[in-house]
């Protein structure tokens, strides 16, 4: 077993000697409030704000969309409650206007409800206020702030043009109309032009350019099964990938045309990261058992010079489907909540990461945790859990899954006698997942038991 963890590490460190680069997810401050389908933007002061989203950790029954929001510190690492919403929201948007206020738009809110009230958050007074509406109500939707300093929503028919401070709106209807399609992203080319991506209701995606408030060409993409994520390249182009799949297509904005790149070689699960160096860097699944099942994570970059993805060492983040990352500066981003593997579908994470593309993975909390805490089976019905006196003080808990997913047993742990028993376990491949005093996971590991 510990030679098996010694090839582990040494091969963590060969793949990055080969990118010539060392970057690492590192641990910080959890959120006060496990969120998923929430939205999250860097103030103008180098903060981070995180708002509502779903909490489901009562149950998978229990259907609680946040009204909280929280501010990270990147000084500090910590995060802080701050004034919430006025009224809950989940599948909503957000943006930072030209004056420095974030406004949340659209969503859903209590028992499913639309929310057209449109609320501005300013981080003088760290206070909400609502100062507009928009003209109907829309969900799932995406807005930008265009070059006039304007606000730009679209949702499948819907268009709406909101005013610098978001207190003026009217529902637009370009003489060249088309579909934006279901959930669109839209994303400030270099070219000055909004690129906007979503899907038909047939499934196909295609892409909508925006000059102004004007749409002035469609085009559908190669592949259907690509998803919405953007990031900007080098040259101009934009790379497209897909949350939940491993397809990445890029968008010449010369042609107007998409072409097919490398595909990644495990499933794409958050946003896409660009790094100072033109390239850009991606969470995804190495071992994926599902929703409500812990799979080894990795991180891949994408190399417009090659055209190629290429995975990096191990992560072990348990949050990436549906975790939200926005840049801090100087290579590094924050990625918090997102679905928690371990928990209930749509159960929110509370946990929080930063990914550095300057910090060397050796270095890493995560590469700590990794090599310092081992499960080593003592007997069939016997597992023990080794590491130093300082990570098992950590471990509340045990828990163990099926390889589809399913929570099959969950042990308490006693720091003073890290050993526990697992008894009429069938055979088959297990993985157990070692969990801290605050419900976050600490470490997998798979076992097979024949």
């Amino acid at each position: 077993m510990k030679n098996l963890y010694a090839f582990s590490f040494i091969l963590a460190l060969m793949l990055c000697n080969i990118l010539g680069h060392s970057q690492a997810i590192l641990i910080t401050d959890s959120m006060a409030v496990p969120r998923v389908l929430h939205e999250v933007q860097t103030l103008p002061n180098g903060k981070v704000l995180v708002m509502g989203g779903i909490n489901n950790t009562l149950g998978p029954t229990v259907y609680h969309i946040e009204r909280s929001c929280e501010i990270y510190d990147p000084a500090t690492g910590k995060w802080s409650m701050t004034d919430s919403l006025m009224l809950p929201r989940s599948k909503f948007t957000t943006v930072v206007t030209n004056g420095g206020k974030v406004l949340a738009i659209g969503g859903e809110t209590t028992n499913q409800g639309q929310v057209l009230n449109v609320e501005s958050f300013d981080p003088a007074t760290e206070k909400w206020s609502v100062v507009g509406t928009i003209p109907s109500i829309i969900s799932n939707c995406d807005a930008i702030v265009t070059s006039t300093g304007e606000i730009l929503v679209v949702r499948y028919q819907h268009y709406y043009k909101g005013n610098a401070d978001g207190s003026i709106w009217t529902e637009e209807t370009p003489h060249n109309h088309v579909s934006s399609g279901e959930r669109p992203q839209l994303f400030q080319m270099n070219n000055g032009k909004i690129l906007s991506i979503g899907s038909q209701p047939s499934g196909n995606d295609f892409a909508v350019e925006y000059t102004g408030f004007t749409t002035s060409s469609t085009t559908f993409m190669i592949d259907d099964k690509t998803g919405t994520n953007m990031a900007p390249l080098p040259n101009g182009s934009v790379l497209v990938a897909g949350t939940g799949s491993r397809i990445s297509e890029i968008y010449n904005p010369s042609t107007g045309n998409f072409s097919i790149t490398d595909m990644s070689s495990r499933i794409i699960e958050a946003d896409l990261m660009p790094m100072t160096d033109g390239r850009v860097a991606a969470m995804v699944q190495n071992d994926l058992l599902g929703i409500g099942g812990p799979g080894t994570k990795i991180l891949e970059i994408y190399d417009p010079t090659t055209n190629l993805w290429t995975a990096t060492a191990p992560h072990y983040i348990t949050n990436t489907i549906a975790a939200r990352s926005v840049p801090m500066g100087n290579g590094k981003y924050l990625i918090c909540g997102g679905v928690d593997n371990g928990g209930f579908h749509n159960s929110g994470s509370k946990a929080t990461f930063i990914f550095n593309e300057n910090a060397s993975p050796v270095v890493s909390l995560t590469e700590k945790t990794l090599i310092d805490l081992r499960l080593v089976r003592n007997g069939y019905d016997q597992i023990c859990v080794s590491g130093s006196a300082e990570s098992l003080r950590k471990i509340q808990s045990i828990e163990v899954y099926n390889m589809a997913g399913k929570l099959i047993n969950k042990k308490q742990l006693d720091p003073s006698n890290p050993i526990f028993e697992l008894y009429d376990l069938a055979h088959g491949v297990y993985v157990f997942l070692v969990v801290d005093k605050s419900g976050q996971s600490l470490y997998s590991q798979k076992m097979d038991f024949q």
